[in-house]
């Protein structure tokens, strides 16, 4: 349930505080915050502010997705933060789709349950509630890929396109990297 840092380090130990604390920060405001399934907000939950790397949360309730907070740097360059905004976009684009996706999927899920225990029921009255066969919810599975495949099929175009855009953001940041490393190892050995 606690964030996890991407990188471990040696300072994890000191941190466990700040992320019990981060923990229950996150319990509280998800227990407490009652919306319904209608609402297809980003969860918003806070890291820890003396972070040196990307935090991941646990799963979210109506995607499964854990969200990710981006460490920013203090000497951030245009090209991080071009990288960082494009990586946050793609986090957002795929929260929203799989949130609206998981919610329609079982709506229409409990809709085929109820309408096949109806259909049981006018062919045996006195049949009580029983559980469909996983060859009976294959039906349902089945319909509910081939009612999406179009919306499913974007939504994979998308997510290439975005991931690929990422490419060169990523490359140029690399490249400033090891720059400044070149630099700072020039500058060390001429003193």
């Amino acid at each position: 349930m606690a964030f996890h840092i991407v990188r471990r380090s040696s300072f994890a130990r000191r941190l466990f505080s700040v992320r019990f604390c981060t923990e229950q920060r996150w319990l509280a405001s998800s227990a407490g915050n009652k919306q319904t399934k209608k609402s297809l907000k980003i969860p918003a939950s806070e890291a820890p502010q003396n972070v040196t790397r990307d935090w991941i949360g646990p799963p979210d309730k109506q995607s499964n997705l854990r969200p990710i907070h981006f460490y920013i740097p203090l000497d951030e360059t245009r090209a991080e933060k071009d990288l960082r905004l494009k990586r946050k976009a793609l986090q957002d684009f795929n929260q929203h789709f799989w949130s609206r996706q998981n919610i329609m999927f079982f709506k229409k899920k409990s809709e085929f349950i109820q309408s096949e225990q109806e259909k049981r029921r006018l062919i045996l009255p006195d049949m009580k509630k029983q559980t469909l066969s996983p060859e009976e919810m294959a039906v349902f599975y089945k319909s509910f890929l081939q009612e999406n495949y179009q919306n499913n099929l974007k939504y994979h175009r998308e997510w290439y396109t975005r991931n690929i855009s990422l490419l060169w953001p990523a490359f140029k940041v690399a490249v400033e990297k090891t720059l400044k490393r070149i630099h700072i190892l020039h500058t060390k050995k001429i003193k």
